[in-house]
């Protein structure tokens, strides 16, 4: 390969020809590409101008994300097999998949069977990070992971033989940038400290969603080790299995009766690679779990009866189909179905059976177990008062002792399954008592300004639960999550979003599991959703995509055919001063950017035969239901609709929108050939 000279002197400079993503960045039209998706051409009299939004950032275009991927990783695997063998010929690509902003990739062919291990030495108070091959081989494609930011990291290529009796150190240099102020501000730090973090305590932990925040990883010395330069929907990530997490776009939703939904998620890698993409015609949030059997459960909402968030609906990994569907309006009775978001599952817990699950009901002051198989309610663990009188009255557990305070508007209970010194036949429970109750007003809230981390646990056979543990914190008014580390026995409780944002927005507070006493804070200046411990996982980052992986999986709301709606093509233009709309393309979906519920319908009509005509209506849910959105600050949310093509035969076709409930035509067209 010959180098170019910006290469030549960065081998000088740091031990290794060194590129961007520049390298392997695909430089294709959607001519070329259109095999990945319906095998037809696009066209398209509407260019993408760029919205200044970290979420914008590559969410529309030709490529979409998981065919630039593809992409990448055959140009990668064409450098990589045209490589002349020898250290002096290696190559160095700076965030090669460009999400993932602090990531590097080692290409290098040896003469003989080696092995690449690699040791990124530590700075600011982090101690070495070393990761690598466990197999031998001549070709070697090296995720170089755990980079601090802003910084010219010091980084040892150890090259080892079969044998293990020739081993050959390199050492080079990757430069990284400013990433925290760069892209969103971030200020995070550790504020507390009971003593040095031990070798037991360095860990590394996910932080994502939030209205404001990034997704990255920081270890324990608050020193941020993975950057991704996009935000996700502000619920954040979900992580799964494997290295590997579903990435919801914040921006490619659909309207619902409030808060819109994100119908684009990706599964993705630390790496920065998207594997595949999810549609959906209603959209995820707030969690996703994998359960036994290898499928993911996630939530939805029903939209019909004007309820949100109160589905579950289990997804098939393979192919994105739903598998089924479960509505709490279900399982209750309508006692407390007087608003819209009147239950607000907002986490997951599954059980070993991958069809009964641990719910949480925040607007309900309700964590329960369910059955999807049987489309039932097990029990209900909450304040007894909750359900006195009710047709789930029965179905409530009884508390074993005193249990005060009680919770509110708790958030991502989850099994504990490694609770210290556990009871046969007890269930533990942890979870993030909020200890707010403005969304379901209840006698017994003593409004006392404080938020707990809380462990329960649940004799199911006597039905009777017990309070195990409870960590006085930060008050945090939404979301916020707690984890329990087995190895250190340390209890976390994530204060998400607090009441109280004078200095510092959010916080991480980790605390002796035994004696409840605080061993360290981290404070962060941002809001988030969750923050996660993880585990660097190589051969996930490592391995080559399978090229024959199913890319897109799932189904977004379909375009349908419909009558010419009567006056249609003598529709006034809409005028150009209204800047909120505008129209762009997603591979084969067009997408129409507009505010909530302003754009209520988008109609294709082709020009060949104005009788041809399809639309999508986001308004009418039924023949007697038309959306609204009843949440105030809601109305002025801007972001993009899908509209699936591959259903429109081939013609050109002059796009039309119902805009504030009146017909528009826009003067734009999309062109289908062969």
């Amino acid at each position: 390969m010959k180098h170019n000279m910006k290469a030549g002197i960065k081998r000088i400079l740091y031990g290794v020809y060194t590129y961007g993503y520049e390298l392997v960045k695909p430089n294709v039209t959607f001519t070329d590409i259109k095999d990945y998706y319906d095998g037809r051409d696009y066209y398209y009299n509407s260019t993408i101008k760029y919205i200044k939004s970290p979420a914008f950032r590559s969410s529309v275009g030709d490529v979409t994300h998981a065919v630039r991927t593809d992409l990448c990783e055959k140009a990668i695997e064409k450098i990589l097999a045209e490589l002349s063998t020898g250290w002096k010929n290696a190559i160095l690509i700076i965030s090669p998949f460009r999400a993932s902003v602090l990531t590097a990739l080692l290409l290098l062919k040896t003469d003989e069977p080696t092995r690449i291990r690699y040791t990124v030495k530590g700075m600011r108070g982090s101690k070495d990070l070393t990761l690598g091959e466990d197999d031998f081989s001549t070709s070697h494609r090296v995720p170089i992971v755990g980079l601090f930011e802003d910084a010219k990291n010091t980084v040892i290529i150890s090259i080892e033989n079969e044998n293990s009796d020739k081993v050959i150190n390199k050492s080079i240099k990757i430069k990284t940038p400013n990433v925290m102020e760069e892209y969103f501000d971030i200020q995070l730090k550790m504020t507390y400290s009971a003593h040095d973090i031990t070798d037991d305590e360095e860990k590394f932990y996910e932080v994502s969603g939030g209205y404001r925040g990034p997704t990255c990883i920081f270890d324990s010395h608050a020193n941020v080790r993975f950057f991704f330069s996009r935000k996700p929907h502000y619920y954040g990530i979900y992580l799964l299995d494997n290295g590997t997490f579903l990435w919801p776009e914040h921006l490619l939703k659909r309207p619902v009766f409030g808060a819109p939904l994100s119908v684009v998620a990706h599964e993705m890698d630390w790496f920065g690679r998207y594997h595949h993409t999810y549609f959906h015609e209603i959209g995820y949030h707030h969690d996703a779990v994998v359960l036994p059997d290898g499928n993911f459960m996630t939530i939805s909402s029903t939209l019909v009866n004007k309820h949100v968030e109160n589905k579950l609906v289990k997804i098939d990994r393979e192919t994105g189909d739903q598998l089924d569907e479960l509505s709490m309006d279900e399982l209750f009775d309508d006692t407390y179905q007087n608003s819209f978001d009147w239950c607000h599952i907002n986490s997951i817990s599954p059980m070993d059976d991958p069809d009964e699950l641990i719910l949480c009901l925040r607007n309900i002051h309700t964590i329960c177990r369910v059955s999807m198989r049987e489309h039932k309610l097990i029990w209900i663990l909450t304040n007894p008062e909750m359900f006195r009188g009710t047709a789930q009255e029965s179905l409530v557990l009884t508390p074993e002792g005193e249990f005060d305070p009680w919770f509110f508007q708790q958030h991502s209970a989850r099994i504990m399954r490694n609770f210290p010194n556990a009871e046969p036949g007890r269930l533990y429970i942890t979870f993030y008592d909020n200890h707010e109750a403005h969304r379901r007003p209840v006698d017994w809230f003593d409004k006392q300004g404080t938020s707990y981390g809380l462990v329960v646990s649940v004799d199911e056979k006597a039905r009777s639960f017990r309070l195990e543990k409870r960590f006085p914190t930060s008050y945090a008014i939404t979301r916020a999550n707690t984890i329990y580390d087995e190895k250190t026995n340390h209890y976390f409780t994530m204060d998400a979003r607090l009441e109280d944002q004078t200095e510092y927005a959010a916080d991480m507070r980790e605390w002796d599991f035994d004696t409840g006493e605080l061993v360290r804070e981290y404070t962060i200046n941002q809001d988030f959703f969750a923050i996660h411990p993880v585990e660097l996982n190589y051969k996930s980052m490592a391995e080559p995509l399978d090229p024959k992986r199913r890319l897109f999986r799932g189904k977004l709301i379909p375009t349908e055919k419909c009558e010419l709606p009567k006056g249609l093509t003598e529709a006034p233009l809409l005028e150009q001063e209204v800047k909120t709309v505008r129209y762009y393309r997603y591979g084969n979906n067009l997408l129409v950017w507009a505010i909530d519920q302003q754009v209520g319908e988008i109609i294709l009509v082709k020009q060949e035969d104005p009788s041809v005509c399809y639309h999508i209506d986001y308004v009418h849910i039924t023949d007697d239901l038309k959306l609204t959105q009843p949440i105030k600050n809601l109305r002025d949310n801007a972001y993009f609709r899908l509209m699936p093509l591959e259903p429109l035969p081939l013609g050109t076709y002059d796009i039309y929108i119902k805009f504030k409930k009146k017909y528009y035509r826009t003067d734009k067209v999309v062109g289908i050939s062969k």
